[in-house]
């Protein structure tokens, strides 16, 4: 499978945190969602990250994107 990701045939590219989050279905919580979001995007970006891509606004877009893409995996 590894190898078959390297030819990227599928166009598969890495979307955000929140997608990844969602394909492996945890089921968090918004309160959880947003103390993990920020760490977890700065490490996907490895470099800074803007305060409004963080910020509560931000969070909840994102959350709301984990949650509605959430069931597209089941």
């Amino acid at each position: 499978m590894q190898t078959l990701r390297g030819l990227d045939v599928d166009d598969e590219r890495f979307l955000g945190p929140e997608y990844e989050a969602a394909r492996s279905g945890p089921g968090l919580t918004f309160e959880e969602f947003r103390l993990w979001y920020p760490v977890a995007l700065k490490i996907s970006r490895r470099g800074p990250v803007a305060p409004d891509e963080v910020g509560e606004a931000a969070c909840q877009r994102a959350y709301d994107a984990y949650h509605q893409s959430a069931s597209d995996f089941y």
